[in-house]
């Protein structure tokens, strides 16, 4: 239905609803078939990069930050690397990169109906950027969740730009896929210029 013969209100919703449907439907699959080795894969991950230069998180913390815990409910998990930080403590324990910034994430899933592979539900991964004072947060919220409204809204996979109260549509992806933005990208493209003042030159 184009919208044609519904309120306004509801023809937005329509469409929000067909937009996280394209966005969400099917969402992708882990490429791993248990909990303990996603738990794996991610620490090395994040060890090569720490190796690599490119976090100045140690080997040990990372094994220490990135870890499973409880889950809230039976069969599924919860995958956290470090504290969820929201309101930017600089001492609270994170994943820094070597240009400052930092971030931490978790990840909720479960077994796919194949069990060759684990399904994703939710996941929050946010960045701070100290020196301008501006964060951005990937979030797919989990049906089963406490954010369930943004699943009925059409928001189940959103950005947030530096305001917890607004959202954008965004692509769900894989744990992996985020991480390499979160590692390995957010450069400036001209990697001689720096952010100033938050701008990059277009």
């Amino acid at each position: 239905m184009n919208g044609a013969n519904q309120d306004p209100s509801t023809a937005r919703l329509s469409r929000s609803l067909a937009l996280q449907g394209r966005i969400c439907d099917p969402l992708p699959l882990i490429q791993s078939d248990n909990p303990k080795r996603l738990l794996r894969q991610i620490q090395n991950y994040l060890v090569d990069a720490s190796n690599e230069r490119k976090l100045i998180t140690s080997p040990g913390e990372i094994f220490q930050l990135v870890k499973l815990l409880p889950p809230k409910k039976r069969d599924e998990f919860l995958l956290e690397g470090a504290d969820k930080n929201e309101l930017h403590d600089p001492n609270r324990p994170k994943i820094e990169r070597e240009d400052g910034c930092w971030f931490h994430f978790f990840i909720i899933g479960t077994a796919a109906p194949e069990r060759s592979k684990l399904l994703l539900l939710g996941y929050h991964f946010e960045m701070y950027v100290p020196d301008e004072n501006r964060f951005f947060r990937y979030d797919l919220n989990s049906p089963t969740g406490e954010a369930r409204e943004n699943v009925d809204k059409g928001m189940r996979s959103h950005l947030h730009l530096n305001a917890e109260d607004v959202q954008l549509p965004a692509p769900a992806m894989t744990p992996f896929e985020l991480l390499d933005f979160f590692v390995y990208g957010f450069l400036p493209r001209n990697q001689d210029r720096r952010r100033i003042g938050g701008h990059q030159g277009s």
